[in-house]
């Protein structure tokens, strides 16, 4: 009898453990407006945005972010800007900015031997051996998008050993530097142990993280940016084409752009209010 009632107790607890160990979900839109899971759904399918996910302790919340942006600094904000490059970076202010941003410079010693893709589990940490990109789209990606896993590409992270780095390095500086009206800019906002003297990139530093409160969406920083001299700005959560960056360079692509980019976000917004 006594026995019975221990597993009854156990059992008791442990429902009462997983019961308040279940957390609801928030959906939140990229004004981190309170939004219905449904229109959260019909938002995050059109391709349009990326998904961040935050866990709290009495809460999880999904939140949808801008995979590109089209934006305008303020006159005094780009004045500020304006001063800040030529002082820490002697740049020239009057040219397009192309900048490719990195919140932290790794230690070498602990890159990966080579280039690929990693899956990560739930914590965000990586398991598994390094895989090729192509048998990660054959084998992974096919899976996922079968089980309707919006948010799959959470679920891996793409790596890139020393060697291919410095490749790229190379061919992104032959290809860009080639335009005498634009400043390639790479900046960082912290370094464990990288070795900037040897580096092709010419790193930077964000000095106070100046750049990362000016291009943030309140989420996270935007890696490839490129400003105009009107302050006009393009944003990109990644790295951008490299195609599609040059053709930026140009004011007149930039609005015709825009305007493309305004009219389907607008399209998006309306419809998923329905």
């Amino acid at each position: 009898m006594n026995k019975r009632v221990l597993i009854i107790t156990i059992l008791v607890c442990c429902f009462q453990k997983g019961f308040t160990q279940h957390l609801d979900t928030i959906y939140v839109d990229e004004n981190f407006e309170v939004i219905t899971r449904e229109k959260f759904k019909r938002k995050t399918k059109s391709g349009f945005f990326l998904l961040a996910t935050i866990n709290t302790d009495t809460a999880v919340y999904k939140k949808i972010r801008f995979r590109e942006y089209y934006g305008q600094l303020n006159v005094k904000k780009k004045h500020q800007l304006n001063q800040l490059f030529f002082a820490k970076y002697k740049i020239d202010t009057t040219k397009t900015w192309l900048i490719h941003y990195i919140d932290t410079l790794p230690d070498i010693n602990k890159l990966y031997k080579k280039s690929g893709v990693v899956l990560l589990d739930s914590l965000g940490n990586d398991y598994g051996n390094v895989m090729s990109i192509k048998r990660f789209n054959q084998n992974h990606i096919k899976r996922l998008r079968k089980q309707n896993r919006i948010d799959f590409y959470r679920t891996h992270k793409l790596v890139r050993s020393f060697k291919d780095y410095k490749k790229i390095a190379k061919r992104e500086n032959r290809k860009l530097c080639k335009n005498k009206k634009l400043e390639f800019l790479h900046i960082y906002g912290f370094n464990k142990k990288y070795p900037l003297q040897d580096d092709e990139f010419n790193w930077r530093k964000d000095e106070n993280l100046i750049l990362q409160h000016v291009f943030t969406d309140g989420n996270r920083m935007y890696m490839n940016i490129i400003v105009f001299d009107d302050g006009s700005f393009y944003a990109h959560s990644g790295r951008a084409p490299l195609e599609k960056q040059k053709a930026l360079f140009k004011l007149i692509n930039y609005k015709k752009w825009k305007k493309i980019w305004l009219k389907e976000y607008n399209k998006i917004t309306k419809t998923s209010e329905y």
